[in-house]
């Protein structure tokens, strides 16, 4: 196979923009533009998905504990002396973490671990 044809090309492209040193000046900062292009790229989405999990990360750092068992659905039942802490909450419905516990998060009303632990509104 001949590389004829690149070889013309490249020589083309050369004598275009000044000859072969040029083009390899030309090559080595088109190459730094591209990566520092790429590195601010990068540090942005590295930012972006920083501030995500700062935004939704713990919304508070109180453990509540709890004073009175219940069943509060969905697989969790909260027993006395267990404890937690809230990460989100929309309106009555609180996404929680019930500390050494792997199932987690679990979402509860808001109503009802008010009745039994010392989370309040």
């Amino acid at each position: 196979m001949s590389n004829l044809g690149q070889y013309q090309w490249i020589t083309t492209v050369a004598k275009k923009v000044g000859g072969p040193i040029a083009l390899l000046g030309l090559t080595a900062v088109g190459g730094w533009v591209v990566g520092r292009g790429g590195e601010a790229g990068g540090k942005g989405v590295a930012n972006a998905v920083r501030r995500f999990k700062e935004k939704n990360s713990s919304q508070s750092s109180t453990i509540y504990e709890v004073t009175a068992e219940a069943d509060c659905g969905g697989g969790l039942t909260l027993r006395v002396g267990n404890q937690f802490k809230v990460l989100k909450r929309i309106d009555d419905v609180v996404q929680i973490e019930v500390l050494d516990d792997e199932n987690n998060p679990y979402f509860a009303s808001a109503e009802l671990l008010m009745k039994v632990s010392d989370f309040r509104d």
